[in-house]
């Protein structure tokens, strides 16, 4: 409990906030009850473990569409125009750790994450807990740059301070306009 308020507390310091606040809206219980495909190959609801790296901080796995749809086309700039308001939503369903998103969020700014294969979620697991990033359509040259900014505004505004999931519709991923989410699951974001 103690190593989880430092984590909280160097959190909070990090976003500006007091401690105090920080740890009233982290979420304490742990028990996720989410089935969980972890082996490369495996199939959990439709998407399939294509990608699998363990780090100091847990198992990161990506997943890609099981039925491997093409990639959507890039813009032609017109979508731009329209494209990139990254409208926060969030939800009390599929909720996830806190402290796992921060430091997903911190991988996905700090590292270069080639996503060449056309994934379409990215989770960080830490025994049965997890925090996915995920987006609605396949997109083809991605890499962990392209997901921090929408998946840091619905950490900011559902996760860490309302202990909910979250969503961004409207968000630019490599000229590509998807929904993008941040939760526990690595489906779901339509």
């Amino acid at each position: 409990m103690l190593a989880s308020m430092r984590l909280v507390t160097l959190l909070a310091v990090a976003l500006g906030t007091t401690a105090q606040a920080a740890s009233v809206s982290v979420r304490q219980d742990t028990a996720v009850d989410v089935p969980m495909a972890t082996n490369l190959g495996e199939v959990e609801n439709g998407f399939l473990v294509i990608n699998k790296e363990d780090t100091e901080h847990g198992t990161l796995v990506w997943y890609a569409h099981a039925a491997t749809p093409e990639p959507e086309p890039e813009s032609d700039g017109k979508l731009n125009k329209r494209c990139g308001s990254n409208k926060v939503e969030c939800d009390n369903s599929h909720v996830p750790r806190a402290e796992l998103c921060a430091i997903l969020l911190n991988d996905l700014e700090e590292a270069y994450f080639d996503l060449r294969t056309n994934p379409r979620s990215l989770c960080l697991s830490q025994g049965a807990d997890r925090c996915c990033v995920s987006w609605s359509k396949t997109v083809n040259g991605l890499n962990g740059a392209h997901l921090h900014t929408a998946a840091s505004q619905v950490f900011s505004t559902c996760v860490w301070y309302r202990a909910k999931s979250g969503l961004t519709r409207d968000t630019n991923l490599n000229g590509v306009c998807v929904t993008q989410c941040l939760s526990n699951r690595p489906d779901g974001c339509t």
